[in-house]
Formats: C-alpha cells, sequence, structure tokens
C-alpha cells in the first residue's frame, strides 16, 4: 500500500512540476518575489512551473544568465493570465513557454510603468542565446511593445495571440513635431535567426505587426518562416496621430542587404495604413498571401474594401535580390508591388499576383541613383485600377526586364464613366521610361480613359526591345483619338511583331517622342 501511494505522488509530481499556486497565496497582491523563488526551485528541481492561477499579478520579473537555462513555464490554457509591467528573460537558453496569457498592468496614456517592452527575449548586448519557444501564448496590452528578441537563434512562436499594443501613446524621441511616430509594435526582432513564426494572429497594433532588424555586427543568414499567420491592424481606441485607427505595417524587414532566406507564405494581412509586407535583403520567398481579404483566398466576393480607403503598399522593397513575388492577392491598396531602388534591385520574378481595384498595380520605379538588372513580372492579373496598372519608370537606363502573359484592365466601364474628367491630363496606364533589350510580350492591355492626354501604353527612352504579340483595346472607343501607343520620348531599334490595337484610330501617337529604326510593319490597328 505503501508503494502504491508513493508511486501515485511520484507520478503527481511529475506532471505538474512545481505549482506557483504554492508560492502565491493571495493572487490579488504581487507575487513577483513569490514567483521568482517558484523558478529558482523548478531550475533546481529541473521540473516545469506550472501557473496554477487564473489570474495572478507578477509586477515585474527578471532573470539573467544561464543558470536559468532550460526553464519551462506553462499554464492550463491561455485563459490563465499572468498580469505584470514586464517580464525580462536575459541571456537564457532552452526555454520555453506555453498555455498562458500575458497582459499589461499599467498602461493608460502617459504612463511609464513599463519599459520599452512587455516582454523581453535575449540580449540588448549582442550576446547570443538559443532555443526560445512560445506556444499556445497570448501577450496583451502594452504600452510600448508588445514583445521583443534580441539576438537569439532558433526561435519557435506557434498557435499564439499579440494584440493592443502602444496604449500609453508614446513617441519615438526623433519624432519631429510635425510628424509624430508613435511607438507600439507587435514584436520586435533584432538580429534573430532561424525563426518559424507559425499560425499566429497580430492585431490592434499601433505601428508594426512584426519588425525585424540587424546590428551592424550581424553575421550569416536569417532563414525565417512565416506561415499562415493573421494580422489586423485595426485599432477601436486611443487613435494615433499619423496612422489614426489603423497600424502602420504588418512585416516589416528594415532596410537592409543582409536579410537572408525568408520565406512569407499564406499570410492574410488587413487594415494597414503604410504597408502588408516591407521586404529587403535577398532570397525572399513571399507567395500565396492575401492583403484585404476576409480568408484564403483570391475570390472576389473574399476581398474586402476595409474603411472605405485604398491604403499603404502591398508589397514594397527597396534593397532586394534574388528573391519571388508570386500567387499573393491585393485588394484595395494604394500599389500592389513597388520595387523601389535605393542601390540595387536584381532578380527579382514577379508573378501570378492579383491586384484588384487598387489606385496603382505594379510599379518597378524610383527617384534616386538606385539600379535595377534582370526583373521578370510574368502572368499577373492587375484589375480596376484607377491610375497606371504597370509603371517601369527607372531614373537610369535598366536592362534586361521581362514583361510577358500579363492582362492589365481598369475594370468597370460605369465605374470609370463618373471618373472621367475633361479638364484633367492623364498619363500611361501601362508606362515604360528608360528601358534597353526589354521584352514585353503576350500581354494583354484593356482600359478607358480616365482623363485626356491618357494612353494604354506611354513609351520614353526605349532601345533594343521586342514588343510583340501584345494587344490592346479600348471597349466604348471614346478614347479613339488618344489612346493606344503614345511615344511620349524616343522609341529606338525595336521591334513591334503582331501587336494588336483595337477599337483605337490612330492608335499610334507621337507627343515629344519619335520612333527611330523601329519595326512597325506588323502592328495591327483594328478601328
Amino acid at each position: 500500500m505503501k508503494k502504491i501511494i508513493f508511486g501515485f505522488l511520484f507520478i503527481s509530481h511529475s506532471v505538474f512540476g512545481v505549482n506557483l499556486s504554492s508560492y502565491c497565496t493571495n493572487a490579488n497582491l504581487d507575487c513577483s518575489d513569490e514567483f521568482n523563488q517558484a523558478v529558482e526551485d523548478s531550475i533546481s528541481r529541473n521540473e516545469v512551473l506550472f501557473v496554477d492561477l487564473p489570474e495572478v499579478i507578477i509586477e515585474n520579473a527578471y532573470f539573467y544568465g544561464d543558470s536559468y537555462d532550460g526553464l519551462s513555464i506553462t499554464g492550463k490554457d491561455s485563459s490563465f493570465v499572468i498580469k505584470t509591467n514586464g517580464l525580462k528573460f536575459e541571456e537564457v537558453n532552452n526555454l520555453s513557454i506555453s498555455n498562458i496569457s500575458i497582459e499589461g498592468l499599467d498602461y493608460d496614456i502617459g504612463s511609464t510603468e513599463q519599459g520599452s517592452s512587455l516582454v523581453f527575449f535575449g540580449s540588448n548586448h549582442g550576446e547570443e542565446s538559443e532555443n526560445l519557444s512560445l506556444m499556445n501564448i497570448s501577450v496583451s496590452k502594452s504600452a510600448a511593445d508588445l514583445v521583443s528578441i534580441f539576438n537569439v537563434n532558433n526561435v519557435t512562436v506557434t498557435n499564439s495571440q499579440f494584440e493592443k499594443s502602444g496604449l500609453a501613446l508614446r513617441i519615438e524621441d526623433q519624432s519631429s513635431p510635425d510628424d509624430p511616430r508613435p511607438i507600439g509594435s507587435g514584436i520586435g526582432f533584432k538580429n534573430v535567426k532561424n525563426l518559424n513564426f507559425t499560425h499566429n494572429k497580430v492585431s490592434e497594433i499601433k505601428k508594426v505587426g512584426l519588425y525585424f532588424a540587424l546590428s551592424d555586427s550581424f553575421l550569416g543568414e536569417s532563414k525565417h518562416n512565416l506561415f499562415k499567420n493573421e494580422f489586423d491592424l485595426q485599432n477601436f481606441e486611443r487613435p494615433t496621430e499619423r496612422y489614426g485607427l489603423l497600424g502602420a505595417t504588418a512585416i516589416y524587414y528594415d532596410q537592409d542587404e543582409r536579410f537572408s532566406i525568408i520565406n512569407i507564405l499564406h499570410n492574410r494581412i488587413n487594415n494597414f495604413k503604410q504597408g502588408a509586407i516591407r521586404a529587403n535583403g535577398s532570397n525572399f520567398n513571399i507567395t500565396s498571401n492575401y492583403i484585404n481579404s476576409s480568408g484564403y483566398t483570391c475570390k472576389r466576393e473574399a476581398l474586402k474594401d476595409f474603411n472605405g480607403h485604398k491604403y499603404g503598399v502591398a508589397f514594397k522593397s527597396h534593397y532586394l535580390k534574388d528573391s519571388v513575388i508570386s500567387q499573393n492577392c491585393a485588394s484595395r491598396v494604394g500599389s500592389g508591388i513597388l520595387l523601389e531602388s535605393w542601390e540595387h534591385i536584381a532578380n527579382i520574378k514577379l508573378n501570378d499576383n492579383f491586384i484588384f481595384e487598387s489606385i496603382s498595380g505594379i510599379a518597378v520605379e524610383n527617384t534616386t541613383s538606385g539600379t535595377y538588372g534582370s526583373i521578370s513580372i510574368l502572368n499577373n492579373l492587375v484589375i480596376g485600377t484607377e491610375k497606371s496598372a504597370l509603371a517601369l519608370r527607372t531614373r537610369q537606363t535598366s536592362e534586361d526586364f521581362l514583361v510577358d502573359s500579363n492582362t492589365f484592365s481598369n475594370g468597370d466601364p460605369s465605374r470609370l464613366d463618373k471618373q472621367f474628367d475633361e479638364r484633367k491630363f492623364g498619363s500611361g496606364f501601362v508606362v515604360v521610361k528608360n528601358q534597353k533589350y526589354l521584352t514585353f510580350t503576350n500581354n494583354w492591355i484593356e482600359g478607358e480613359a480616365t482623363s485626356i492626354n491618357w494612353t494604354h501604353l506611354s513609351l520614353s527612352a526605349i532601345d533594343n526591345s521586342n514588343f510583340s504579340r501584345n494587344g490592346i483595346q479600348s471597349r466604348n472607343k471614346r478614347d479613339s483619338s488618344f489612346g493606344g501607343i503614345t511615344f511620349h520620348g524616343d522609341v529606338s531599334n525595336s521591334v513591334f511583331h503582331n501587336f494588336n490595337i483595337y477599337g483605337l484610330n490612330p492608335g499610334l501617337h507621337y507627343f515629344g517622342g519619335e520612333s527611330i529604326n523601329n519595326d512597325l510593319s506588323k502592328l495591327n490597328l483594328y478601328p
């Protein structure tokens, strides 16, 4: 009988580990000291710390160094809540937190009790730690950022929720009075390698959902997988002066070309003011993401008109190499894809994307000295843009771009009729400027004028390029006298074979540019 009782106690102790309720006997009071002792005992016994109180106040807790390696904290489920102004785990390896909610205590406007983040993992001083696992947790109600993860290798965050950041409405120190930049992101990652961030929800964020940065000393490959997460940056209280009740950007890789091997797949992103995904670095795979959609689908009935405004850029880059942006859909944004080179963007494939009823579609353009090389734009569907569907408008001459098998249409004729304004001067629906050795083939351009001097295809400063097997069509022929192809700058040594133009007469226009030694013999007009 004694053996049976002993065995039962042994099994019970192994399953439940160290119970916080044995230390904190009054959960209405601050149990920081009791929590610290429970952590110490769980480490010394090599057992899990079990948060078995429905709600407990741990005003501040700080754990530093490898003496806490292997710490595991878990609750019964995420309805068990730790209320705190700061949990900090610095240079702790093999750390696991699961099945628990962490909620801010003091986050009133102007409050200072919380630091720069509600929960901190890693190191501010560059020392690396290894193996962090956050599973089925919730972190909410931060004065500034919710979570910081700095200098940690091998990070897994899954089935978790991060919501309501920046509630104290703090402003960045470097903000100007005319441009107050709010503080309050979801998770800030710095120098993180081997990240798996999957099946999480990020919502009600004042600034950035996931922010990634690198220090000057960072070496190696990032290797991040961001898979099937949901981002909704709509806030319902305490608007910021800069973004109102929206957050800025869902996923933001800072302006640094050293980020590498990043997979951003099957995420859903809604309600942002500046952008959905900012990608800088190399070897990005951005595939099957859904921007302003009610589900993981590109069906039109799922694409939403959030807030009645078309805000932000769905996919934007300043430094990008050897990357793919494919099979994504973006609805009612300011711009679908923008590659704006600040230094060099090269070896990029933009293929099979669907951009629906946005202000502009795909743009490869810059106003600085940045350069481009080898951009492929293949089989994209751009429907209902108010301005340009495609703009290749680089400041310096770019070479070896490929634009093939795309469809560009500015959509519903009844909507366009209401927008047409004879007082306004328009630009090209598809704009190509400063290109050499461009292949522009098998594309369909269907559009109707939204203003005078609008044209379907605007060409300027083009040399040695191939414009074959394309089609242009005007539905109502209102733009028959000025639509079609317009040479806004010189076009030379280029081929226009089997280029068919429907419903336009004359279909070719010279407005500040000339056709020099081009082959137009097989360009077909069907007025």
